[in-house]
């Protein structure tokens, strides 16, 4: 595995760039991870340098664990040098599962200490729950019906599934491992209607992996933000302004951001130039945005950026535009570093911005990749 990884990255590189691969990353430096196709590329940001291709995987929240299954094996990779430190043989067929509308793969729980993979359904649908400590033996689950995974609780104990019940409506069930899967229908008992339809487009999970938020978009009605909370099984929903995407296919751009200072929550969508603060209960308009699938608050807390025709800093308590940068991009991607000193952007031709919290350009540079579909995220390798 590693050496079939060394020699594709070998490749990538020295048709990307025009050369072999450079030393590094060093301690310190900022690594960035980079949608390419079906890879990932883990490219360090002071040395211009893609140092490692990863498969399309899942990453824990602190980048120092990568999970990809596939072929009856499980690789928890090092992301910073795709390398595959540890491997548990699995049952064939089982693979991460596929959480939102783009395909990202899922699974993880927040703290990154249970993995589910999913197999196939044939009938009966088909759970394996990982200790990613790989110390004790995957559990299998296996539940007649057709379910989808949606979340797991931080103790593994919680399994939050999608059931599918026809006409594009499902319910939200919980499956008690040790228990079984709970009769009872998660819904939001305010609402009074246990069915749920859309399609979810993404979701974030609270800092301390109590609740998942995502984000639905519907064809016929608005969208809406589902919150789940995993302890407990009760879920609320709350409805966002404008179209269904039948009417307005502007309505697929949703897109989460969260405060890590705060918790706020806030729902963006750049194309039909709508942001609602999901706390506050306040929803602000500024001018739609070509692309703009990508948001995130700066780590005090005080600005928003959206990408998208460029990227624009809003004032993240009155929801103002402050600032407008890389006008002449179309940015497919943002990521917070991790001191929170620099804002990544990546436009769809591969090219990397820094910015300040303040929304200013700080940097630029050819990443070489000639395509990048977004920003997984960002790390300092250490």
């Amino acid at each position: 595995m590693r050496t079939a990884i060394a020699v594709t990255l070998a490749g990538l590189l020295i048709a990307a760039c025009g050369r072999a691969p450079q030393a590094g990353p060093h301690a310190g430096d900022d690594v960035i991870f980079i949608a390419a196709g079906s890879s990932v590329v883990a490219f360090d940001v002071q040395s211009k340098t893609a140092v490692a291709q990863l498969p399309a995987g899942v990453a824990s929240a602190d980048w120092k664990h990568y999970y990809f299954g596939s072929g009856g094996v499980l690789a928890d990779y090092n992301p910073m040098t795709g390398e595959a430190a540890r491997s548990l043989p699995i049952p064939q067929g089982y693979a991460l599962p596929v959480v939102t509308a783009s395909g990202m793969p899922g699974g993880l729980s927040q703290n990154g200490r249970h993995l589910v993979l999913q197999a196939p359904n044939d009938g009966t649908s088909h759970f394996l729950v990982v200790d990613t400590s790989f110390t004790k033996a995957p559990l299998r689950i296996d539940i007649r019906g057709v379910f989808d995974f949606d979340a797991i609780s931080n103790d593994g104990t919680r399994i939050y599934l999608i059931q599918r019940a026809g006409n594009g409506h499902y319910f939200v069930r919980d499956y008690v491992v040790g228990i079984g899967l709970d009769p009872n229908i998660i819904f939001d008992k305010t609402d009074g209607a246990a069915a749920m339809s859309g399609v979810r487009l993404t979701g974030v999970p609270s800092s301390d992996g109590v609740w998942l938020y995502s984000v639905y978009a519907r064809k016929d009605q608005s969208a809406f933000v589902h919150e789940l909370n995993l302890d407990a099984a009760i879920a609320l929903c709350v409805d966002l302004t404008g179209p269904g995407y039948a009417a307005d296919q502007k309505a697929m751009h949703w897109f989460l951001a969260m405060s890590g200072v705060s918790g706020r929550l806030l729902a963006v969508n750049g194309p039909l130039g709508v942001v609602t603060d999901m706390d506050a209960g306040t929803t602000a308009h500024i001018d739609g945005m070509r692309g703009g699938t990508s948001a995130v608050v700066t780590s005090d807390g005080r600005s928003l950026l959206i990408a998208g025709e460029g990227v624009r800093r809003l004032n993240a308590s009155t929801l103002q535009v402050t600032a407008t940068a890389l006008e002449s991009w179309n940015v497919t991607g943002l990521a917070a570093s991790t001191g929170g000193k620099a804002i990544y952007a990546i436009s769809d031709s591969g090219r990397v911005a820094a910015l300040d919290p303040s929304g200013h350009v700080t940097m630029t540079l050819d990443s070489g990749l000639g395509y990048a579909g977004g920003l997984r995220g960002s790390a300092i390798f250490s």
